[in-house]
């Protein structure tokens, strides 16, 4: 099992292609003032500052000169850092700069704008927000993107003020966040290599989780529509086809998709799940899926997603529970055990599960993370749960987050892979009482697992908890395949696959262990929820790691 991991230089490069990346995404379509552009970057130190000419870092990008301008910042830099640096500032980003300039004008975009505006800021000192959009607009119109230097060269006012004191905040804070990380980390390898060793189990004298079913499984799509709140809610329905099933027998599973997905996402794992006797529905959350995301990208809608998710959601999953229910009494043939039911989410949907198993918004806890010099690289997630502070103007929605009326008694497992949590603050974490598996990916540069994942477990006081830690695994699938060209060694696309096909059959096995353990309540399946199950179905680069409490060691320690 490969557990080692690329050390901590390794992580802050990462990190700092990851801030790139950020400032390269804050783009508009505010046209730049003719006849100005940026000729100096003022490094600004309190009352002390320092000035370096754009036509030297220009000159340094394009053939590595380090003229006497740059030489004092540069004469203490190794030649892999000042290669790193000369590639940062001269690769261009490609992006559509409508599609990306929508995204920017929404409430998620123009946070990321002020808070990165406080530390690049004009000539005078004023916020660099608008600036930044102007010039990274003119530099998004080439055919190969912009670059830094484009940006530098397009900046509307003759000086660019770099706050260095922030910088040097915002770097403390990476740094922080890495050593964490890397603690954490070491401290989960450890504590769960240590429980597989010492507890062993014959896996290979029990069935494979990994391997189908023995139930077929119908498919049944469902067009439904609350009226009440006048929001469709489409679901997917598999069904597994139990001969002879009692009244009230079959339980009940919900996935629940992230941010800017939809239900398709999951329909591999819900099938193989359902195989297992388990009548698995996937709701479509229509104010932030993926349709959501290309009308914003179109200019057809103006926010990544709409405030109300944080309430719509939940209240989601209750209404396909409820209607469920009357299909079981209708069409079904009352064979849904409509009280028994395990909710699965991802990301987005993770939040949206932990809610309806009691999890509650603590606002006092969030206002205080969402300061507005608050720096959001070191947790992009921020940014999103920031937006549940829009929802002050609505009395009625902030009760139903932060008093638990959005909790569903019918869930009886929750399980939250790589979710948004930090929100719930420790008191709303601590109400969650029935069994909860929170999972967490090591290289998750959206949710990192610290503070969302590794904190929100720390938090949980339910007796039944279970943390997941994943090697070498970012948010999503697709971010997994952006940052593999950093932290693998595997080159070929199709065993990126075929790795990443492999984690996702482990998850179904490990969905199908829970649900049968805590929702079906087949204490038989008990023994696939260790850690030495996790050791056994693992296979690098994405080995599982599986704990149900913290160590001292793991630097967080119980609340």
């Amino acid at each position: 099992m490969n557990t080692s991991a690329p050390g901590a230089r390794s992580r802050y490069r990462l990190w700092s292609w990851l801030a790139r990346i950020v400032a390269a995404a804050t783009i508009s379509v505010v046209p730049a003032t003719p006849g100005f552009s940026a000729e100096r970057v003022k490094l600004q130190f309190g009352f002390l500052s320092r000035t370096v000419p754009v036509s030297s870092l220009v000159t340094f990008a394009n053939d590595g000169t380090v003229d006497e301008h740059l030489a004092p910042f540069f004469q203490s830099l190794d030649d892999e850092t000042l290669a790193t640096f000369q590639a940062a500032l001269a690769t261009p980003r490609a992006e559509d700069p409508v599609a990306f300039s929508q995204k920017l004008y929404s409430p998620m975009g123009t946070r990321l704008l002020q808070s990165t505006g406080l530390t690049v800021r004009t000539g005078s000192g004023l916020n660099g927000q608008t600036a930044l959009r102007s010039a990274l607009s003119q530099a998004m119109q080439a055919p190969e993107g912009g670059s830094v230097i484009d940006l530098l060269r397009l900046f509307p006012t003759e000086t660019i003020t770099v706050d260095l004191l922030r910088v040097l905040a915002v770097n403390r804070q990476l740094r922080r966040a890495i050593a964490e990380t890397d603690s954490f980390t070491a401290s989960v390898v450890n504590q769960s290599s240590l429980d597989a060793e010492n507890n062993p189990t014959d896996y290979a004298a029990l069935p494979d989780l990994r391997d189908r079913g023995p139930y077929p499984v119908r498919f049944i799509p469902l067009n439904l529509v609350d009226e009440r709140r006048d929001r469709p809610v489409p679901a997917d329905l598999f069904l597994p086809e139990v001969p002879n099933a009692d009244a009230g027998t079959i339980p009940i599973i919900v996935f629940s998709h992230g941010l800017g997905h939809s239900r398709i996402y999951f329909r591999d794992i819900a099938a193989h799940v359902a195989s297992y006797g388990f009548a698995v529905a996937m709701p479509e959350h229509v104010g932030s899926n993926e349709t959501q995301r290309r009308e914003l990208e179109a200019w057809l809608a103006d926010e990544f997603f709409q405030r109300r998710e944080f309430v719509n959601r939940p209240q989601d999953v209750s209404f396909l529970l409820d209607e469920l229910q009357r299909l079981n009494e209708t069409q079904l043939g009352e064979q849904l055990n409509t009280e028994s039911v395990g909710a699965i989410g991802h990301s987005f949907g993770g939040y949206t599960v932990l809610v309806n198993a009691g999890a509650t918004v603590d606002f006092d806890w969030l206002k205080a993370q969402c300061e507005p010099d608050a720096a959001f690289i070191a947790n992009i997630s921020r940014l999103l749960q920031c937006r549940a502070l829009e929802l002050e103007n609505s009395p009625q929605d902030m009760a139903a987050l932060s008093q638990g009326t959005l909790r569903d008694e019918r869930i009886k497992l929750v399980m939250a892979f790589n979710t948004v949590s930090n929100l719930f603050g420790q008191s709303g974490t601590a109400k969650i009482q029935v069994p909860t598996l929170i999972a967490g990916g090591v290289y998750d540069y959206v949710t990192p697992v610290i503070p969302e994942q590794a904190v929100t477990f720390a938090w949980l006081t339910t007796p039944e908890k279970y943390f997941l830690l994943v090697d070498q695994k970012a948010h999503s699938e697709e971010s997994t395949r952006t940052l593999s060209q950093f932290i693998y060694s595997i080159e070929d696309d199709l065993e990126l696959e075929l790795a990443q096909a492999w984690l996702r059959s482990n998850y179904g096995a490990l969905v199908v262990a829970f649900a049968q353990t805590h929702v079906a309540e087949r204490d038989e399946y008990r023994p696939y929820l260790a850690a030495s199950y996790v050791n056994y179905i693992s296979q690098p680069p994405f080995s599982m790691h599986l704990i149900r409490d913290l160590s001292e060691s793991s630097g967080l320690g119980e609340p």
